[in-house]
C-alpha cells in the first residue's frame, strides 16, 4: 500500500476522515446518518436549496430518518450541509449518491453520475477517495468518467487491496 493510501487508512480508523456525501436524498442522506453514528464528521452536498434549507431549519423531508435525526443536524457541529462543491474539497473520502432513473428503453440515464463527476474533478486533491454508490450497470462509472470527464484528475499509482468499508453504527458504539 503507498504513503498516500496508507495515511487515509488511518484517517478512516482513527474516525477523523471527513466523509462528503454527494445527494442527499433517499441514499445519501439515510448513509450521512449512519457516518454520523459512526462518529464521522461529514460533508452534505446537494444542488437542491430546498434540501439545504430544510436540513438548516430542521425540516423533515425524509420521513423514516425520523424527526429527531433533523433536529441533531440543525445544531450538529460534525455535520455541514451546502449547495457549495468547494466545500467538499476538505472531504478525504467523497461519496457519489446521485439517482440513475431509467429512461424510454430501460437504460439508466447517467447524467446526474457524469455531472457530479465532473463537479468533483473540479475539486479534486491528491488522497480522496472517490465511490460511486449510484446504481448503474458493470464497467459504466470506468467507460463514462475517464479522464476527458475529468480534466483535473491525474493518473496516479494506486494500490488494490480487498474492499473495506466504514464501520457501521453498531460496530462503532461496541469497539
Amino acid at each position: 500500500m503507498n504513503q498516500t493510501a496508507s495515511e487515509l487508512l488511518k484517517r478512516i480508523e482513527s474516525k477523523s476522515a471527513v466523509v462528503g456525501i454527494v445527494g442527499l436524498g433517499y441514499v445519501g442522506l439515510p448513509l450521512s446518518k449512519a457516518l454520523l453514528e459512526a462518529g464521522y464528521p461529514v460533508i452534505g452536498y446537494d444542488i437542491d436549496q430546498r434540501k439545504i434549507d430544510a436540513i438548516h431549519s430542521g425540516t423533515s423531508y425524509i420521513h423514516h430518518l425520523g424527526q429527531e435525526f433533523f433536529d441533531r443536524l440543525k445544531t450538529d457541529p460534525t455535520f455541514t450541509a451546502t449547495t457549495d462543491p468547494k466545500a467538499l474539497a476538505k472531504a478525504d473520502a467523497i461519496l457519489l449518491c446521485v439517482p440513475t432513473p431509467l429512461g424510454h428503453h430501460r437504460e439508466p440515464d447517467l447524467t446526474y453520475v457524469l455531472d457530479s463527476t465532473r463537479m468533483v474533478a473540479g475539486i479534486l486533491r491528491k488522497g480522496q477517495l472517490i465511490v460511486l454508490e449510484s446504481t448503474t450497470y458493470p464497467s459504466s462509472a470506468t467507460r463514462t468518467t475517464s479522464s476527458p470527464t475529468a480534466p483535473n484528475a491525474r493518473t496516479r499509482e494506486a494500490s488494490v487491496a480487498a474492499p473495506r468499508r466504514f464501520p457501521s453504527s453498531s460496530a462503532a458504539r461496541t469497539t
